[in-house]
């Protein structure tokens, strides 16, 4: 009994630390958070709506990426909110020669309208009035068939299967979207994967969990992402930020803000790089960018400049005609952005801030470096507890817009206002 009560205790312990690590931020520079300007002091000063693009990040598997965000709002300030309105973008044609080894990717046109991106306009009526326009950006599907075919199917013989990802990658996906999500494995695959045992008898369970949870299902995306697939992902973003530019706000928003999760934020900012014009025009009118998790310290290694490259204007032909390549990485496009200004909110300049939000157990992310001429804030949060040195990797990845910490950051008076 004392034993029991022992552990009983030990669980409370820390059930309670997780509770409170989700409390408390901690920042780590190089710039003060008392020197950027909250989204709440955006939302409480508003006289016009607000536009949010929400890029999702890897991992992503099916659309309400946002939700945990839009709740979030809504439970801070009160309102309303509209069912999505969904729209497709358009990449072209279908690549008929796209492949890896022998086998082609879309060997269909229907395979490839089944890849394509989407984004869901959600509109919030604040209960102070305020309008606040978010255009939840879906890159997942581009990705799908490259993961699913690729790597899910053949790990089933080295370190296992992941049911979940399976039925996923087989057109079983939750109901309500069910059109959202084409079969990539087939029946008979599906069956065979799920009805026998690995071929090599299967790995140490949590070193095959965290392969198949973190690096075939969420890493794999930023290995595509540096690619050839770049040129599409370039593409979905230039499609995505038109809708932005050209929408219904476009003319009447004041304030643009970016919440980019994870790998989101390197795949718009390499957008940019490519010359995707509505990226840059949108973010020419941002001055307030949110990084839930990102990679771009490891991710930029593969961006080196000043090396010759065959072909560099072809990518930025494709994305728009008009377009010229910028040069640069990602983060040489933040320091462009920081540099050249902005359309200024309410007839006052402001700098760009930047504030990235990282939890230390999450494996895939890593610190914002120092910008000239731009407020650069890191901010660590804890979304998952520590139990015995251990914490779940996917939660302290994607737990952000869950995390009341991460709100405290995102919606609190600023010292300095």
């Amino acid at each position: 009994m004392r034993l029991l009560s022992i552990i009983g205790v030990s669980l409370a312990l820390i059930a309670a630390q997780g509770a409170v690590a989700q409390d408390r931020f901690i920042e780590g520079g190089p710039q003060s958070l008392n020197e950027t300007r909250s989204l709440g002091d955006l939302i409480r000063g508003a006289s016009a709506p607000i536009h949010i693009s929400f890029v999702h990040g890897m991992r992503a598997e099916g659309p309400g990426t946002s939700a945990s965000f839009r709740a979030g709002l809504l439970r801070r300030f009160g309102g309303t909110s509209t069912p999505p309105v969904r729209r497709f973008l358009d990449l072209g044609e279908r690549p008929r020669e796209a492949s890896i080894g022998a086998t082609l990717i879309w060997p269909t046109d229907e395979a490839w309208a089944a890849s394509r991106p989407f984004v869901d306009r959600h509109t919030l009526r604040l209960r102070s009035g305020v309008l606040v326009v978010v255009d939840e950006v879906n890159w997942w599907p581009l990705l799908f068939p490259i993961k699913c075919r690729f790597l899910v199917l053949p790990e089933h013989d080295l370190s296992g299967n992941e049911p979940e990802h399976l039925r996923l990658c087989a057109g079983q996906g939750p109901e309500r979207e069910a059109a959202l999500y084409h079969p990539w494995l087939t029946p008979a695959e599906l069956d065979h994967a799920l009805s026998t045992a690995p071929r090599s008898g299967g790995g140490a369970r949590v070193n095959t969990t965290i392969k198949r949870q973190i690096f075939n299902w969420g890493l794999s995306d930023a290995v595509i992402a540096l690619g050839p697939m770049r040129h599409y992902l370039a593409l979905t973003m230039q499609q995505a930020f038109t809708v932005a530019v050209e929408g219904v706000v476009a003319g009447t928003a004041e304030d643009h803000v970016l919440i980019a999760e994870s790998l989101g934020s390197f795949v718009v900012l390499d957008a940019l790089s490519a010359g995707a014009v509505a990226v840059d025009a949108y973010l020419d009118r941002t001055r307030d960018i949110y990084f839930f998790a990102n990679q771009f310290a490891l991710l930029e290694l593969a961006r080196i400049t000043n090396i010759p490259a065959d072909g560099a204007g072809v990518l930025a032909t494709a994305v728009d005609a008009r377009a010229t390549p910028r040069e640069g990485s990602p983060l040489d496009q933040l320091q462009s952005l920081s540099d050249a200004g902005a359309v200024p909110p309410r007839g006052q300049a402001r700098r760009l801030q930047i504030i990235a939000l990282s939890d230390p157990s999450d494996m895939l992310t890593y610190r914002v470096p120092a910008i000239a001429n731009a407020t650069v804030v890191n901010i660590y949060v804890r979304n998952a507890g520590s139990i015995l040195g251990f914490a779940n990797p996917v939660t302290a990845h994607t737990g952000h817009a869950a995390n009341r910490a991460v709100w405290d950051v995102l919606l609190e008076p600023r010292e300095s206002d």
